[in-house]
């Protein structure tokens, strides 16, 4: 019709239409069978679970390409190869009008164009300061000093092991808000630290001045600057310092060795200081055509902006990080526990946020007019209501878990009356339930931590996050307490009381849904391409033509695939197993020069080397025994003392790969010829289950494989040991109980499992390392009958069995025993 215009008539206009549609039926009379056919007889993908709707995208263009006309097809082939092209070669890729190959969550995209084309003004919503920084450091105190509250005495061993999100008022100024996340600081965190600095706006980095910068620092300080965060820095404990000249002194040198690592810090100091600030803020603000006041603006924006709205050549990336990055912040000498210059960082917080507010689209509390209309980030899923210590003390979550009861109970009318005891962390499926609905967890609670983006979060509503559906049963904060409404920047716990779904992931969108129809179709399909993802596990690159990008925001755990260079793998894994020169620098002190190119994997290697070398974590917890009579019985040495414990470690130090692994398949080689021992983790949180499956898999030995065979949700029951059966070697419960059950320890000492109950997660690195060394022993002594059989580690859970063989044969009428090892220095002997 292009080539003869001069032509065109209805007539003329009729023929070509016909003549196309006659070119293009090869395409639009193909049929579902045609397709299923073709993938599962040609490709052989033929698992029951693929289905026409989720036709991998290489093998889906195979078919579209070969029935289109052949003009078309070449021009649509040599477009698509010019693409890949150019993503190979990381050159910026232009839209093209054949086939778009931007691949985020769709109903986050089309949810946003949905909030921007009926509320196109940006609004003002609440920042979020996420609280960051190495162990010990004071960052929970200072969140106590900021919101006048004692978190510190709730939390076990008086060290941060969860995320916690409040949103509280300002000093004097009720309506006022700002959310805080606490963070915690040990290394064995770094993931959950990695999705606090995406979801914050703003990074409050919290340093002692008597402990000085440490490898959790330095992890903090090159994560913001890549992600692009702005950054306070608060140095803390300045009460422990003895006087004025060597605070100061102290300050100086920190201010220093920011500067190096990449922060130029202004302190504050006096009220006066923060007035100033005030008055170029609200003169860059007010006077926008004064070229003198948008140089002021610029200069402030470079300490509470985002830098790639300074500079549009800033180098921080995710998918590419750098180490040399370098921003100015401000910053604050302050006592968190004396409470000295509080007031101070509470005002530069709220210059902050006035500096560069954070911005939304919507307030509405409508959530019916349009999937996706209500938008809000996941910051922690669990599978039961609260964590046991939380719970005892706070009579909110009580009165919140007891209505969750109560109405289960109404519903099964298999009660009379409520228990007289409220069930902590287990909500098993009632009788209808069990019947009608397939629960594939250990709760029918799901519990999910998140700060609200766009819109107003609100009971009743329907929602979708990655493949966990459900509804809105409960909307509370941190302490329990009931609230109406959540609006764009709260932090706010979701409770859905009849969930089927898992956890989402941290990062996860949670999104509103108009119906349970909308709801339940996009949690099935999200399912259904994560079902691909598992089967087809050698096939993935059928998902994307290679060179192109195959990151799935709704994916969960599969949400990098192949990115091997991005600053989430590289926090992770550390330096990749390619880079011999990065393993040889790990074996000795850096010596690299500040400037010099590394990657952030290495140098956060190095400063994590440097750490460990110099600080020695022992854990002196008293023990304690419970006799089969119910009599308990103290002892007064711990589980493990120093020498034990040295003792365990070196043992376990000695026992590790001396090389190490340069392939995928040298890993499966090494991983087959090992003892693979079975773990299952009973944890309370998403966080925990993926800390765990990742730092569990590291504390083998050359001759011992941990592999964890399942991670699930609340407290230790008989179904678990029952679903898992002989697989289990081991079970580590962290921060969940374990159920008081005869039945149990009938099964655990019949499985011969060792089980371990903890709240604290160096006592799981601990255990892990003595299964590790026994069984390593036992190994060695199967293998070589002249094997040094004196080894008798200190700690003991199956005393039979760490015993080694001369102990059976010394004593083989002496019943096993199995002891529970539990945080609150209690040992349980089965």
């Amino acid at each position: 019709m292009a080539e003869k215009q001069e032509l065109h008539s209805r007539a003329f206009k009729e023929l070509a239409q016909k003549q196309a549609r006659e070119l293009c039926a090869p395409l639009t009379s193909l049929t579902r069978d045609e397709v299923e056919h073709i993938i599962k007889e040609k490709y052989k993908l033929t698992d029951t679970r693929v289905v026409t709707c989720l036709v991998p995208y290489q093998l889906g263009a195979n078919v579209l390409l070969s029935r289109l006309p052949a003009k078309i097809r070449g021009e649509a082939v040599k477009e698509l190869k010019e693409e890949e092209a150019r993503r190979q070669e990381k050159v910026a890729v232009l839209p093209h009008k054949w086939i778009q190959w931007f691949d985020p969550d769709v109903y986050v995209s089309v949810g946003l164009k949905y909030i921007q084309r009926v509320s196109p003004l940006l609004r003002r919503r609440i920042p979020i300061f996420a609280i960051l920084g190495h162990v010990n450091h004071g960052k929970t105190a200072l969140l106590d000093s900021l919101q006048d509250s004692n978190i510190r005495d709730e939390e076990p061993h008086h060290i941060t092991q969860s995320i916690r999100a409040f949103t509280v008022p300002s000093p004097n100024n009720a309506q006022d808000l700002f959310t805080f996340i606490d963070s915690p600081g040990h290394r064995i965190f770094v993931e959950t630290r990695f999705h606090l600095h995406l979801v914050a706006d703003f990074v409050l980095l919290v340093i002692s001045v008597v402990d000085g910068i440490e490898s959790q620092t330095h992890e903090a300080i090159k994560v913001a600057l890549n992600v692009d965060k702005p950054v306070i820095v608060v140095l803390n404990k300045l009460d422990l310092l003895s006087d004025a000249f060597s605070a100061k002194k102290a300050v100086k040198r920190l201010l220093s060795e920011l500067d190096m690592i990449g922060l130029s810090v202004q302190i504050i100091e006096k009220e006066k200081d923060v007035d100033k600030i005030e008055a170029e803020i609200r003169a860059a603000q007010t006077s926008r055509c004064d070229k003198t006041t948008l140089s002021v603006r610029h200069s402030q924006a470079e300490f509470f902006a985002p830098m790639k709205t300074v500079d549009p050549d800033y180098q921080g990336s995710k998918r590419h990080p750098q180490v040399n990055l370098h921003r100015k912040c401000y910053g604050v000498c302050v006592s968190a526990t004396q409470k000295v210059h509080i007031p101070l960082l509470w005002r530069l917080l709220r210059v902050c946020r006035d500096g560069a507010p954070p911005m939304c689209h919507s307030n509405s509390v409508s959530y019916k007019e349009s999937n996706a209309a209500v938008q809000a980030v996941v910051l922690e899923s669990s599978k039961h209501l609260f964590d046991e210590e939380g719970f005892r003390l706070n009579r909110s979550r009580q009165r919140v878990q007891r209505a969750i009861d109560a109405k289960k109970q109404r519903r099964t009318n298999k009660f009379e009356k409520l228990s007289p005891r409220v069930r902590l962390n287990s909500m098993s499926n009632n009788a209808i339930n069990q019947k009608t609905r397939q629960n594939r967890t250990s709760s029918t609670c799901l519990v999910i931590t998140a700060i609200v983006r766009e819109g107003v979060l609100s009971e009743g509503m329907h929602f979708i996050a990655d493949q966990a559906e459900g509804q809105v049963h409960y909307l509370v904060d941190y302490w329990g307490n009931r609230i109406h409404k959540a609006y764009p920047g709260m932090a706010v716990t979701i409770v859905d009381k009849d969930s089927i779904s898992g956890c989402p992931g941290a990062g996860i969108h949670v999104l509103s849904v108009t119906d349970l129809a909308t709801r339940v179709r996009v949690q099935a399909y999200r399912q259904m391409l994560q079902w691909y993802v598992e089967v087809f596990t050698t096939k993935l690159h059928y998902l994307r033509p290679r060179g192109m990008d195959v990151a799935f925001a709704h994916l969960g755990d599969y949400g990098q695939l192949g990115i091997t260079d991005s600053l989430e793998c590289q926090l992770l894994c550390g330096p990749t197993a390619k880079s011999p020169e990065n393993q040889t620098q790990l074996g000795s002190a850096p010596s690299r020069s500040p400037t010099e190119h590394i990657s952030i994997g290495t140098y956060l290697a190095e400063k994590n080397k440097i750490s460990e070398s110099t600080t020695v974590q022992v854990s002196t917890a008293a023990a304690s025994i419970a006799l089969p009579d119910g009599k308990t019985k103290r002892l007064t040495q711990g589980i493990m003392d120093r020498n034990a414990e040295l003792v365990v470690t070196s043992s376990w130090s000695g026992m590790q790969r001396t090389e190490p692994l340069a392939s995928q398949k040298e890993y499966e080689q090494f991983v087959m010829q090992c003892v693979q021992v079975g773990v299952l983790i009973k944890v309370d949180s998403w966080h925990t289950a993926r800390m765990l499956l990742r730092e569990i898999s590291r504390l083998g030995t050359r001759k011992v494989y941990f592999q964890v065979v399942g991670a699930r949700f609340g407290p230790l029951q008989v179904d678990d040991i029952l679903f898992f059966g002989q697989a289990v070697k081991v079970i580590v419960c962290f921060r969940t109980p374990i159920a008081a059950s005869a039945d149990l320890d009938k099964y655990i000492e019949f499985n011969d499992t060792w089980v371990l109950q903890t709240d604290h997660f160096s006592d799981v690195v601990l255990f892990m390392k003595w299964c590790a060394v026994a069984t390593h022993k036992e190994k060695v002594t199967e293998d070589a009958t002249d094997a040094d059989s004196a080894f008798r580690p200190q700690i003991v859970v199956d005393s039979t069995k760490s015993a080694g063989s001369e102990a059976k044969a010394a004593k083989p009428l002496e019943r096993k025993k199995k002891l529970l090892i539990y945080s609150d220095n209690s040992i349980e002997d089965g």
